[in-house]
This record gives structure tokens, C-alpha cells and sequence, in this order.
């Protein structure tokens, strides 16, 4: 090893409620966006149920872990690494509250939020995971 610093080779996760760890899992995978879905699967197997809520950082964030929690009703609270969009470029739809980009891609509006920096405000919007091909 060339480095001098130590490198864990592992990445456990765990799933926590009141500061109880309930599942543990150690894959030797670097990357944790593939890990959500392995671990709500084994918490699944051991208490029969999925958790109502999921907390979890941005790196989690994926269409796949996002459809999977939506189809096992998980409230999901992951944040989209997804950068600031243009709403200029999206046609809105009143009615549905529905946004539709160039290739006819529908997306729901979920939250608007703004965070304030020194000089000015910027817009930051969070979508809906489901999309809807015309």
C-alpha cells in the first residue's frame, strides 16, 4: 500500500431507529447507492415488515432506490444530487402540477426550497422520482 493514510474496506450500513441499530449489513462495496435496497430486504426478512420512514444521505440517491421505496410505501428522505434546474425550460401543467421537459417527460413538483447566500437567494427544486413517458 502506497498510501499512508488507512482505507476501511468495508462499508457497513445500518438501519437505526431511536439510536438502536435494527439491521446491519458489511458489503465491501465503495459505493453506497446499491446498499439501500439490500438492507431494506434484510430488515424485511427479520421483523416481517419494511420501515414506515428512511432517512439517508444524497449518496443513496438513485431512481432504482427511489421506485423501490415508493413501492413499499417507505417515506423516503433522501436529497436528489441532482444540480438547480431551469424551470424556464419546462412547460407546467396548473391543472396536474406537472412539469414537462423538451422530450415530452413528465415530473412532479415535490418542493421548492431556497437557500439564502450572502449576496442573493437561489432556487433549488426537488422532483418526483416517477416519471411519465407520453
Amino acid at each position: 500500500m502506497k498510501r499512508k493514510d488507512w482505507w476501511n474496506g468495508y462499508n457497513p450500513q445500518n438501519l437505526t431507529e431511536n439510536q438502536f441499530i435494527l439491521v446491519t449489513t458489511t458489503p465491501n462495496s465503495a459505493e453506497d447507492t446499491g446498499e439501500l435496497i439490500p438492507a431494506l430486504k434484510k430488515f424485511n426478512e427479520k421483523y416481517n415488515t419494511y420501515p414506515k420512514n428512511n432517512l439517508a444521505d444524497k449518496w443513496y440517491a438513485s431512481e432504482e432506490n427511489y421506485n423501490f421505496l415508493e413501492k413499499n410505501n417507505i417515506r423516503s428522505y433522501i436529497p436528489h444530487q441532482k444540480t438547480v434546474v431551469n424551470l424556464g425550460d419546462y412547460k407546467y401543467e396548473e391543472t396536474s402540477d406537472t412539469y414537462t421537459d423538451r422530450e415530452n417527460n413528465i415530473f412532479t413538483f415535490r418542493q421548492n426550497i431556497r437557500k439564502k447566500r450572502k449576496e442573493k437567494m437561489k432556487t433549488k427544486i426537488k422532483w418526483n422520482t416517477k416519471r411519465e413517458w407520453n
